[in-house]
């Protein structure tokens, strides 16, 4: 059976004082070793227990980490998320596992760990499409219309959480086309809104020429 957090690292507590316990041990001997000029043996497979150790020490450190980043997200307020930072954060994590790949690839809580990762960077393109500046209550009003469910982005309960639980990531194709054109709207837009801007305070000067059409004048 999986372990639990709770119990791997009472496992990992309870090895480590057996192994201190074993070391403390093997250097009381070492006076009396001395005496009949015999050398400390060099235990390996004490040193090699130490080293696992501190490995499992790390990369259980880090699923609990990581556990309590992502209860954090998926919990947070899903129009206040920081979608850089979370790229980010997941990215370091990314690295700092797969610097443990050598030693640890074939420990179950190190596959575990890298499908987790990997599985959110999957969704990391779906918040953001959802995330975007471009979206309007016109494009919201479509999604729920292909999802068939309501709901409100803008509410004060609407978390990350809500967006699995609504199913979003099942229609990620359609949310990416969706934003995609959103963001085509808004540049768009801007666009022109800058040409009204720009020529707001212009004044175009036209003359009546040759009593058949006008020209500007200047």
């Amino acid at each position: 059976a999986e372990l639990t957090k709770e119990e791997a690292f009472a496992a990992i507590d309870e090895y480590k004082k057996k192994s201190e316990n074993a070391k403390a041990i093997q250097l009381s001997l070492k006076p009396g070793l001395d005496i009949f000029g015999i050398e400390l043996p060099d235990h390996k497979e004490m040193r090699d227990t130490e080293r696992d150790l501190d490995l499992m020490s790390q990369i259980w450190n880090l699923s609990s980490e990581w556990d309590s980043v992502w209860d954090k997200w998926r919990g947070g307020l899903f129009r206040k998320l920081d979608v850089e930072e979370m790229e980010n954060q997941s990215g370091v994590y990314t690295k700092t596992i797969g610097k443990l790949r050598r030693e640890i690839a074939a420990w179950g809580i190190w596959g575990a760990m890298k499908e987790k990762i990997e599985q959110f960077k999957q969704t990391l393109p779906l918040i953001q499409d959802l995330r975007s500046e471009a979206l309007r209550p016109r494009h919201w009003a479509n999604l729920k219309k292909e999802i068939n469910k309501e709901f409100d982005p803008e509410s004060s309960t609407f978390t990350l959480d809500n967006i699995f639980s609504l199913g979003l990531h099942n229609y990620a194709e359609f949310i990416g086309e969706m934003s995609a054109n959103a963001n085509k709207e808004l540049n768009i837009e801007r666009s022109l809104a800058d040409i009204e801007t720009r020529w707001a305070d212009v004044v175009i000067d036209i003359a009546e020429y040759k009593e058949i059409y006008f020209k500007i004048r200047s």
